[in-house]
């Protein structure tokens, strides 16, 4: 156990030292904290203009001319809609009107026509203004209340009325499913990232001491048992502290965020819901890791060139990809249970994603996750020491790597001979 710990703390302090390690962790918190930054400002900012530009704007008058509805009314409603101007009601003719904008006595006018029909007159067009849809809602106010006023009903009990609200409880027996779906599909894509980036680091990490001749020296001193399983368990623990210190950046970030105001009733969870899917969803991503880590590393231990790399590792990349829609596309469709899923959730290279999703979404009794998880850590101990017998006989294999029936055959001939 000694040589384990051994290989396991170097490989993890020479990753966590590696100017690549830090480099892409800074960059990465950079970037999470420009994108906290962008959210920040767009839920908490109001988008006003400055001090000055708002008193400025408050000076301004709106001229309103007016042939159809109650002089006073009309003056109270057009400063309800256009709150930042003051509102004179005029007999001016339609020329003098132009003449008082054109010269910004007036910052821009209404001319009413008839109950449901306007002119506004503006000296410039602004893509970004509103004016007239602003005037037009409250001219439909205007006619609407001037309209059940002669029916006897009252300004007061017309805005009772359209502003009524409905108010409603919302009951789930199984509470937060969209969210707690979201949650799921995080972990599979972290799960996902991590394969493809720490899998290939163990692989190039030891085609690089294979081409070094390093690897010879080392199994002179160890078991290959000792080097696969510290040398994976070791960037697997890399791979956790980078993710740990971007998940603490992201918790105290949250806690500058208003993200009620953003998703308001979606983060409404059952929060004993999530934190058990969090737990199970660590554990499962961590097993899920590990059984794609052994087969990176078992299968670079035959390249003896950086070259032949992509060329022994496509396979599992692949695999990985087909078990990710096999579970991604059944999920997208809402289907969380059935007899399909509840296979995947067993099978080993599909199960730490399916468990996850079955854990997060829909009811899962505790034998079922214990039976996967034994099922789980069954698979990653015996493909740990495949890789190990692979990583082994490696060591002295240069040149084309061999091909399936060739390592079997080895394999095969090598436990014969070690039994005997």
């Amino acid at each position: 156990m000694k040589k384990f710990f051994r290989v396991l703390s170097f490989e993890y302090i020479n990753i966590v030292r590696s100017k690549v390690f830090i480099f892409s962790t800074l960059a990465i918190i950079a970037l999470c904290a420009i994108m906290v930054g962008v959210v920040y400002f767009m839920v908490m900012s109001d988008f006003d203009t400055d001090d000055e530009d708002v008193a400025e704007e408050m000076a301004d008058t709106i001229a309103v001319r007016n042939e159809s509805y109650d002089s006073d009314l009309l003056a109270e409603v057009f400063e309800e809609y256009f709150d930042d101007y003051s509102v004179m009601v005029t007999d001016e003719s339609e020329d003098e009107i132009k003449a008082r904008v054109e010269d910004e006595t007036y910052a821009l006018a209404v001319i009413i026509e008839s109950p449901l029909e306007f002119t506004l007159i503006n000296k410039t067009g602004d893509i970004y203004s509103d004016y007239e849809y602003t005037a037009e809602s409250a001219i439909e106010y205007l006619y609407r209340v001037t309209a059940f006023s002669g029916e006897g009903l009252s300004r007061e009990t017309y805005d009772a009325i359209m502003n009524a609200e409905v108010t409603y409880t919302v009951v789930n027996i199984e509470s937060g499913g969209g969210m707690m779906l979201i949650v799921a599909m995080f972990v599979m894509l972290l799960l996902y990232m991590a394969i493809l980036m720490y899998g290939q680091l163990v692989s190039s990490n030891i085609v690089a001491e294979k081409n070094s001749r390093a690897m010879e020296l080392l199994l002179s001193c160890a078991d290959p048992k000792d080097f696969i399983f510290g040398k994976v368990i070791g960037v697997g623990l890399a791979g956790l502290t980078q993710m740990a210190v971007l998940f603490a950046l992201g918790g105290v970030s949250l806690g500058f965020v208003n993200l009620s105001g953003v998703f308001g009733s979606a983060l409404q969870i059952d929060m004993t819901q999530l934190v058990f899917t969090l737990v199970f969803g660590l554990v499962f991503f961590i097993i899920g890791f590990f059984i794609y880590a052994f087969l990176y590393a078992a299968l670079a231990s035959l390249a003896s060139r950086a070259e032949d790399l992509n060329t022994l590792t496509t396979p599992i990349a692949i695999l990985y990809i087909i078990a990710f829609f096999v579970v991604y596309f059944p999920t997208a469709l809402g289907v969380t249970d059935g007899v399909f899923v509840t296979v995947l959730s067993y099978v080993p290279f599909t199960a730490p994603m399916e468990m996850i999703v079955r854990i997060a979404c829909s009811s899962v009794e505790v034998y079922e996750i214990v039976l996967s998880l034994v099922i789980q850590l069954v698979f990653v101990y015996l493909f740990g020491h495949l890789s190990a017998a692979i990583y082994r006989m490696g060591v002295m294999m240069y040149g084309k790597p061999p091909k399936p029936s060739e390592i079997f055959r080895i394999l095969t001939a090598r436990r014969k001979a070690d039994k005997s």
